[in-house]
This record gives structure tokens, C-alpha cells and sequence, in this order.
């Protein structure tokens, strides 16, 4: 007489697994890419989808997510994974800076990939916090710099017919520029907003 008998895995066990050999693996210095340390970035993170043993070898029993408190900030870009052959290289932590310091958690959650299918979720989780410097005044003249090169009159048309406006005698609606006809370097990056201050013309939309 036969029978089978399915054996869950000991959790507290797998999880001690899962800090010692996978989570102790993912260091500061393993994902703070080109930057010098995590309380100043600047540019792109390198978070690993799989860590590798002392022979190179990817330890595939735990693949690692990641997740951000602000992807605005600290966005997570699995497109390095595109391919077959890529598919466990590490996630992108894609940097955008503004004016002021911004602090983002990133928590990497450790899944044991050898659990059953009517087993629960066995998984280990470890957060980093990390400061994107800001650019303050590097940003606005920057800003500033980009504006004044590319949002000109010159560019400006009359509505319906697209014929390029003299500044010096305008005698019809104005089309005003929609951000990706300025010619601004990364326009969706910005809002943009048009005040007039004068009593004969006024702002409507573009």
C-alpha cells in the first residue's frame, strides 16, 4: 500500500535561507551603480533580479523584485531584461532629480522560488533608503537656458493658417507652442504655463 504525502516546506527556515544567502548578498555598494554612495545619488541604480554564489553561478532559487515609495523619483526599468538571454540582469533604477534632495525607500522582496503551487508565498523583504541629490540652481539655470534657446516668438503661428507671426504687428490669434514643439530636451519632464499681462490679448489654452 501506497500513499503520497505533500511536505511544506519549514517557512522560518527557508526565510533565515533567504536573508542569509540571497538578502545579505544585496549590499549598498552591490546596487548604488556609478554613484559613490546612497545618500547622494545622481545617477541610475543597478538592483539585482538574482544574486550569484562564489563561483559566478546565479543562485535561481530566489528572484528578487523591487519596488519604490516614489517612482517619480526613483523609478524601477525592467527593460534590460527584454531577452532571453537577459532576463535575469538587473532591474534599472532609473534617477530623476529635482530642485530639492528627495529620500525613496526601495524594498527588495526576496521570493523562494521552490515553494509548491498550493503553498503560501514564502518571501523575505529588505528596504534601502536613498537620497536623489537635488540640482537647485544647476536645474533652474538650466531651465532657464533651455527656454530662452527654444521657446521664441519665431515659432509662433496664427491659428488655422500656420503662417509664421511678425512679433512687431500681430493681427490674429497666436498658436502657442504644446510642449513638444518647443524643442525643449526633455519637455515631459516640465509643466508648462503662459501668463499675459496685458489688457488686449489674453491666454486660452495652447
Amino acid at each position: 500500500y501506497e500513499k503520497n504525502a505533500v511536505i511544506h516546506w519549514n517557512k522560518d527556515l527557508a526565510q533565515n535561507a533567504l536573508r542569509t544567502y540571497i538578502a545579505d548578498n544585496v549590499t549598498i555598494d552591490s546596487i548604488k551603480g556609478e554613484n559613490a554612495s546612497l545618500d547622494e545619488v545622481t545617477t541610475s541604480l543597478s538592483l539585482p533580479r538574482v544574486v550569484t554564489d562564489e563561483n559566478g553561478s546565479k543562485r535561481m532559487w530566489s528572484l528578487i523584485s523591487w519596488e519604490s515609495s516614489d517612482e517619480n523619483v526613483i523609478g524601477i526599468d525592467a527593460s534590460s531584461q527584454s531577452t532571453a538571454d537577459t532576463r535575469f540582469d538587473p532591474y534599472i533604477g532609473t534617477v530623476r532629480r529635482s530642485v530639492e534632495d528627495k529620500t525613496v525607500t526601495l524594498t527588495a522582496v526576496f521570493s523562494f522560488q521552490y515553494a509548491g503551487y498550493d503553498e503560501p508565498e514564502i518571501s523575505f523583504t529588505k528596504s534601502f533608503d536613498v537620497t536623489v541629490k537635488g540640482m537647485g540652481e544647476e536645474l533652474k539655470n538650466e531651465m532657464q537656458r533651455q527656454l530662452n534657446n527654444n521657446y521664441t516668438a519665431e515659432k509662433f503661428t496664427y491659428i488655422g493658417s500656420k503662417q509664421p507671426i511678425d512679433p512687431e504687428a500681430v493681427i490674429n490669434d497666436v498658436q502657442l507652442l504644446i510642449p513638444k514643439n518647443t524643442g525643449i530636451e526633455g519637455y515631459n519632464d516640465y509643466s508648462f504655463k503662459v501668463d499675459c499681462d496685458s489688457e488686449y490679448a489674453f491666454v486660452n489654452a495652447y
